[in-house]
């Protein structure tokens, strides 16, 4: 009997969700041409939650993964679309906690993604520019499309 009680515990924390909520994050994003530096109106930026589970890669009752599944929480917004102004930025809110595939859109530009990890606080990784994941051009051949490029901020002026 007295070794009920420690199993018990043992087998509730086993079964514990994994519940790392964070609130949602004020980001800006930065989008311009990658030769001219000049601002990019009206580009379609679209963001979703990566959240993909695998009981065999999760630590199961007796600590060890394949036990006792779990869930995963997808912190909010799983999902948003936004869309440049003329000064080439957009601001909206990214799942704190989760990492969030982007793809970025622009007619006449070659399309672009990237996977933007956040904290409870911020947007780690992405402050600098860069192009992002896009398509390889086949050697011997030039792209006929222009390229942009994008950084991710936190949005100072929402007060994160």
């Amino acid at each position: 009997m007295r070794l009920l009680a420690p199993l018990l515990m043992v087998l509730a924390a086993g079964c514990a969700p994994l519940d790392t909520r964070y609130a949602p994050v004020r980001v800006l994003i930065d989008v311009r041409d990658a030769v001219t530096g000049e601002p990019l109106e009206d580009v379609a930026v679209l963001g979703g939650v990566n959240a993909m589970f695998n009981p065999d890669t999760q630590p199961g009752i007796l600590g060890r993964a394949g036990g006792i599944p779990s869930f995963v929480v997808v912190n909010e917004p799983s999902s948003w679309i936004l869309t440049t102004d003329a000064s080439g930025q957009a601001t909206g809110w990214l799942a704190g906690g989760n990492p969030t595939s982007m793809l970025i859109i622009k007619e006449g530009y070659m399309p672009t993604r990237t996977i933007i990890e956040a904290n409870s606080t911020r947007p780690v990784g992405l402050e600098y520019w860069n192009e992002g994941l896009t398509e390889p051009i086949p050697a011997g051949s030039t792209s006929t499309t222009n390229r942009l490029e994008f950084r991710v901020l936190v949005d100072e002026d929402s007060g994160s």
